[in-house]
């Protein structure tokens, strides 16, 4: 099963994005991948990026 991530290039750095992408289930599980994009700088120029994947039971 394939994992497509899309760019979203109006809200990539908006600091309240978030990206909630649900897959089709296969078998009995369910794959959700939510994209939060907490983009900050940091003081040596590194940027940031919070992403949360979690897989979750679909029965």
């Amino acid at each position: 099963m394939a994992l497509q991530l899309i760019q979203h290039n109006d809200n990539a750095f908006h600091p309240h994005a978030l990206l909630i992408r649900k897959i089709q289930s296969y078998k009995n599980w369910q794959w959700e991948v939510q994209l939060s994009p907490l983009v900050f700088v940091d003081a040596i120029g590194v940027v940031h990026l919070r992403v949360v994947c979690f897989l979750s039971s679909n029965k």
